[in-house]
């Protein structure tokens, strides 16, 4: 919510193609007006990122340049550009880019001392800030105001470095006097705003702020600056009354009403009557109406949800592109609701919206479409997608995925090798690496490499019941019963949420048509915490066959099959339809089967036993 520091950006002057003299002020714009930005990146907070939808890559908020009139405002020094100026010049630059900007910010310091130039100071400021030189960062931005006192970016740089320095004595009067000063209220408050939360004690920037900002009353951005620093100093209460007072205040104030609803987020029945009542009265607040719909997704309304996202999907204009935040959440929606076709259409269209956006990240979209396209198969598509992932902190998981998929086309050595090849500086990153190692193995019919990779991560990590519950799934496979269920019941002890431990050890009972009361309860537990899991449905009606119960079965394994489309679900209703008498039904769940994956285990062995050959 806090406003950045403006972008760098130096007066230039247009020198005339043949001139009887060059003016030192227009030589000066031209070497600086091509030169690298440096404080952009140094002294520039990293502002808050544009919410994102239902997990969108969201736009970086966008600095404010410096005003025109502002920059007109400044004057420069009308001198002669001479050979030793020139020079100096040059050495700074050639020092900075060989990697001395320690060396140039010296050069350059002395230079606007000499030359009284405020386009020279700042460019000591920025060499100063890249070399680390936060002292002499604060005395050439300090030059720099007073070279130029007119120009908001100088003062902005200098008061977030004297903060950054805990200097407060000085820096209190001076955003006092700005605040007073300042016609744009908002302006002026969002960068005090800034520049505060930049002092190492937040209790003491609350203060500050609360003290800055108490002259103005009701004003409402005052209110909600006081509401978001409130909240940042762990005052929850304090910050929703300043939300309240910024809404009451300026009630069509979309941000007010978006920081309210972020601070009710443990409230969600109130958050969404806040957001309802005021997109109800200011239609036109697409933000507001857009975290009204990731309410409503959150919230178990998909209907209400999809309905307002297919809204602000819409062109503004006729003709116009759609939305690109409300195409990747309806994207997520339908993906959720194993809509693949319609997911998959609507990333793609997510990705060609975003062509030519530097501010939109497409990582997110290239992980979901390589998610679709193993989930049909088509692995080396999926390999493809993750290849374009570069966001380091996506690449790894980008990775796995592509081992698995490597995998899925029996390239077992390729995937180990990509698995090898992954950064394992962290215990999660091991674990992740040794249960896919573990998985690929165990699909690969290598099960005993699988149990030694996974009993030697758990020695590793003793605590860690995913490599349980994997290798649990591992001494299945193995026909260790025994052992699988002491796995799996230490994770269930330890973790008596796991839907999966329940649903996984409930099935192995029921696949071995033992003890099936047990296993009612494992899977009744696992369905009361996760109801539309396909899988865990499945398990069930799996269950219900071997208790003879035909036709409940056959609706709980409908009801899988409508919630995922996968070979072993319809194999599963394949098989209990064969046993009711509904052969032909049968035969289509078990060709669906096949379509989906042909080499599936289970199918094989279905037909196998009942001597069917598909067409």
């Amino acid at each position: 919510m806090s406003v950045q520091l403006p972008k760098n950006s130096s007066p230039s002057h247009a020198l005339p193609a043949r001139p009887a003299r060059r003016s030192r002020a227009g030589l000066i714009a031209s070497l600086l007006g091509g030169a690298v930005t440096i404080l952009a990146g140094c002294a520039t907070p990293g502002g808050p990122a544009a919410t994102s939808t239902a997990g969108a890559p969201a736009k970086p908020v966008q600095a404010a340049a410096t005003k025109p009139a502002e920059a007109a405002r400044t004057e420069l020094p009308d001198n002669e550009l001479t050979g030793p100026i020139l020079g100096r010049m040059m050495l700074g630059e050639v020092l900075a880019q060989r990697g001395n900007p320690a060396f140039a910010h010296d050069v350059y310091i002395q230079l606007a001392r000499d030359t009284r130039d405020p386009r020279i100071a700042r460019r000591a400021t920025e060499f100063a800030l890249s070399a680390g030189r936060l002292e002499g960062a604060l005395a050439a931005s300090q030059l720099w105001v007073s070279l130029a006192p007119n120009d908001r970016e100088a003062r902005q740089t200098a008061w977030t470095l004297l903060a950054g320095s805990n200097q407060r004595d000085i820096l209190e009067p001076l955003l006092a006097a700005d605040i007073a000063s300042d016609p744009n209220k908002a302006e002026a408050i969002g960068n005090a705003q800034r520049i505060v939360a930049r002092l190492p004690d937040r209790n003491e920037g609350h203060a500050m702020l609360t003290r800055l900002l108490a002259p103005l009353g009701e004003q409402a951005d005052a209110l909600l600056a006081l509401a978001i620093s409130s909240f940042g100093v762990k005052q929850p209460d304090a910050a929703l009354t300043y939300s309240r007072r910024a809404l009451a205040a300026r009630p069509a104030f979309e941000r007010a009403a978006l920081v309210q609803a972020q601070l009710l987020q443990d409230k969600p029945a109130e958050a969404i009557k806040l957001l309802e009542d005021f997109t109800r009265r200011n239609p036109a607040a697409r933000e507001a109406r857009m975290s009204l719909a990731r309410l409503y997704a959150t919230n178990k309304q998909p209907a209400r949800a999809r309905e307002l996202f297919t809204a602000l999907a819409a062109p503004v204009t006729p003709g116009g592109e759609r939305d690109q935040e409300a195409v990747y959440a309806l994207g997520l929606m339908n993906l959720q609701d194993n809509k693949l076709d319609e997911a998959e259409a609507l990333f793609t269209e997510y990705l060609t919206l975003i062509d030519d956006d530097e501010g939109r990240d497409p990582t997110n979209a290239y992980l979901n479409l390589g998610a679709i396209a193993e989930d049909r198969r088509r692995f080396e598509e999926a390999l493809d997608w993750y290849g374009r992932v570069e966001r380091p902190d996506a690449r790894f998981t980008a990775q796995m995925r592509s081992a698995l998929a490597e995998a899925k086309l029996n390239r077992v050595d390729r995937a180990k090798s990509r698995l090898e090849a992954l950064a394992k500086s962290t215990p999660n990153e091991r674990r992740r690496i040794a249960m896919a190692e573990g998985q690929i193995l165990r699909d690969a019919g290598r099960t005993g490499e699988a149990e030694a990779v996974l009993r030697a991560a758990l020695t590793a990590s003793p605590d860690a019941h995913d490599i349980k519950y994997d290798l649990a799934l591992t001494l299945e496979r193995l026909g260790r019963h025994d052992e699988m269920e002491a796995l799996l019941r230490e994770v269930i002890a330890a973790e008596p949420k796991n839907a999966h431990a329940y649903n996984a050890l409930g099935y192995s009972l029921a696949e071995r048509n033992e003890r099936l009361d047990e296993a009612e309860a494992l899977l009744t537990q696992a369905l009361a915490l996760t109801p539309d899991d396909a899988y865990i449905v499945d398990s069930m009606g799996w269950l219900q066959f071997r208790q003879g119960k035909l036709k409940e079965a056959i609706a709980t394994l409908r009801r899988a099959w409508s919630l995922k489309q996968d070979a072993e679900i319809a194999t599963h209703l394949g098989e209990v339809l064969w046993v009711a008498g509904q052969k032909d039904e049968a035969r289509r769940f078990w060709q669906e089967a096949r379509k989906l994956n042909p080499a599936n285990e289970t199918l094989a062995s279905t037909l196998t036993r009942f001597q069917i050959q598909l067409p």
